[in-house]
């Protein structure tokens, strides 16, 4: 969960947390994931997904993108592994936003997340990543294009064979 670092090319299972994802012992489908058998790993998968949405609107703390990025790293490590990274004004500032994380995770929907780990966990780090689960307008624009294309070359092709009398 580190947008520093790169999954290189090792082999990795893909595990999507949105709708449908469960934690549950029997029927989870976190079985890939380093917090397979932790008690509430997907509710700490989507507070992490959560938390790195914030990377694209926190620019800046105390003028400083560094420290911002930072503080979000923290508070994911914190919800992930209960664990402390940072110290003095660095846990104040994660403190604060996981004060604000709780409520949010409730309501954050995680469809379209997926968590990359390696197929043998103590291997590799894990990856959190986002894909588009809407297509971009200028897919539709290439679509609509290659359609129109289609119709006006058919109709061409369709009046020089003389094909106007099907009967």
């Amino acid at each position: 969960m580190d947008v520093l670092h790169t999954a290189g090319d090792q082999w990795v299972a893909s595990t999507s947390i949105g709708s449908g994802a469960s934690d549950d012992a029997i029927t989870g489908t976190l079985g890939s994931t380093r917090l397979q058998n932790t008690t509430g790993a997907l509710s700490k998968y989507i507070g992490a997904a959560y938390l790195s949405t914030l990377f694209d609107s926190w620019t800046t703390v105390n003028s400083n993108k560094n420290t911002a990025f930072s503080i979000i790293h923290s508070a994911i490590w914190k919800v992930v592994q209960n664990e402390n990274v940072g110290s003095g004004t660095l846990q104040g500032w994660r403190d604060t936003l996981l004060s604000t994380h709780s409520s949010a995770v409730a309501s954050f929907n995680a469809e379209g997340w997926y968590v990359l780990s390696p197929i043998a966990p103590a291997d590799g780090q894990e990856f959190l990543i986002r894909t588009n689960v809407v297509p971009e307008p200028s897919t539709y624009l290439l679509l609509a294009t290659g359609l129109l294309f289609l119709v006006a070359f058919g109709r061409k092709r369709f009046s020089v064979r003389g094909g106007g009398d099907l009967a």
